[in-house]
């Protein structure tokens, strides 16, 4: 729990000193499926440290974490490829972007590996913020290519929400009409 919460910490203040600029979400996959579980977001000091850096300083919290957050829920879809799962970055807060399949998203692959980032990043210069479940909660996925693109088609067109339909259904529900648009 203390290499854990450190790098929550860090994540944290990384994050309030550089901004989006510092961050990028994270998702890990067995490399035999398409599939890539969204695990958390990571930071780094942009100006010490580069992203292929932050990834193999973090690479077995991050490695871990997703593989016991999905046996959390009672899956296994990663636990038996521990020690094989790749590490995938996407740009920072993009979750929606993901989520519509917007093929300006892509995803990069991140290397295990970075020769000397032991002994050249410090464990302040990077965080991780892990995904945490709650209640009923299945995970973000999303399905994409060995290049990191989206394999199903953008999905566009007007988005209603809930509160807009509920608003509406209340005006309704007193006899006028308004215009949410």
């Amino acid at each position: 729990p203390f290499n854990i919460l450190r790098q929550v910490d860090n994540f944290k203040k990384i994050r309030d000193v550089g901004g989006k600029d510092t961050v990028n979400d994270v998702y890990v996959r067995d490399p035999s499926t398409s599939t890539f579980w969204f695990s958390g977001k990571i930071a780094r000091c942009t100006g010490t440290v580069t992203l292929e850096e932050a990834v193999a300083r973090q690479w077995h919290l991050i490695e871990q974490h997703a593989a016991r957050l999905r046996l959390s829920r009672g899956n296994n879809e990663l636990g038996p490829k521990f020690g094989e799962l790749e590490i995938w970055v996407a740009p920072g807060d993009s979750e929606l972007d993901v989520a519509y399949n917007r093929p300006s998203c892509t995803f990069l692959k991140m290397p295990r590996v970075v020769e000397g980032v032991f002994e050249t990043v410090k464990n302040a210069e990077v965080g991780y913020e892990g995904e945490i479940y709650t209640d009923d909660e299945e995970g973000f996925r999303t399905e994409r290519d060995e290049e990191g693109r989206p394999v199903k088609p953008e999905i566009t067109g007007e988005v209603k929400t809930e509160k807009k339909d509920a608003t509406e259904e209340f005006f309704n529900s007193l006899g006028l009409e308004k215009n949410l648009d």
